[in-house]
């Protein structure tokens, strides 16, 4: 996703969001609850073998990421997770624009 620090906070993308490519769960249970979480998750094209282990590291990763939601959830933080299948910049290109509509639609409530 073209993250410079992959699996670092990058808090100065954009003011006030931190986006976080790497693992969400250990750092983000402990603390105030002020943050609202969304994970997503892809297909990877291949689970490329892990040494003397059954599962690669599609399998890992894809693990790490639900157990990432449960630690959240188990501390009843605001969290979403999103699978993209198929063709991921396509499928982010249609989340970003239903987050979008939906935050637009939001304001206008607000008023």
């Amino acid at each position: 996703m073209g993250s410079r620090t992959p699996g670092h906070p990058e808090p100065a993308r954009t003011p006030g969001v931190e986006v976080t490519t790497g693992p969400l769960g250990q750092v983000h249970k402990g603390g105030p609850d002020e943050g609202l979480f969304l994970v997503i998750t892809t297909d990877e094209p291949e689970d490329l073998e892990i040494p003397g282990r059954e599962f690669g590291f599609a399998t890992l990763h894809r693990a790490q990421a639900l157990g990432d939601m449960r630690a959240l959830r188990d501390v009843h933080r605001r969290t979403l997770h999103v699978h993209l299948k198929d063709d991921p910049a396509t499928a982010l290109d249609h989340l970003a624009r239903a987050l979008e509509a939906r935050a637009t639609e939001a304001a206008l409530e607000a008023r």
